[in-house]
């Protein structure tokens, strides 16, 4: 899988998709999120920016179902903090033959080359 390197530069790094990075990526200094935001602004990139329409959208989309949740007419599945989601969305995915696989990133020492 190829990825973009974590920090300022748009290399990009072969890796298995492992979204640990300060242990994936130790050797680099990233820098923090409103840091990168205003370096972007400074460059005038806009890809950390949402277009109007797509905002939107999100909210044509998404408030109806955040008003339904607030009337309590749907009530959210609750999971645990840090897992995979509720129980029940893998319970439809088996349903409709998915089978998921875990994979266990092996550490291999520090990946200096990435």
């Amino acid at each position: 899988l190829l990825v973009k390197k974590p920090g300022m530069s748009f290399e990009v790094a072969q890796t298995e998709l492992d979204l640990s990075y300060q242990e994936r990526f130790r050797s680099l200094q990233l820098p923090g999120g409103f840091e990168r935001l205003m370096l972007d602004i400074m460059r005038g990139s806009h890809m950390q920016f949402m277009h109007s329409e797509e905002l939107a959208e999100g909210f044509r989309i998404f408030t109806p179902l955040l008003q339904q949740i607030d009337r309590r007419e749907i009530v959210p599945l609750p999971y645990e903090f840090g897992s995979r989601g509720p129980a029940m969305s893998d319970e439809l995915l088996t349903s409709i033959g998915y089978r998921y696989t875990k994979y266990d990133w092996i550490h291999s020492g520090d990946s200096q080359h990435l």
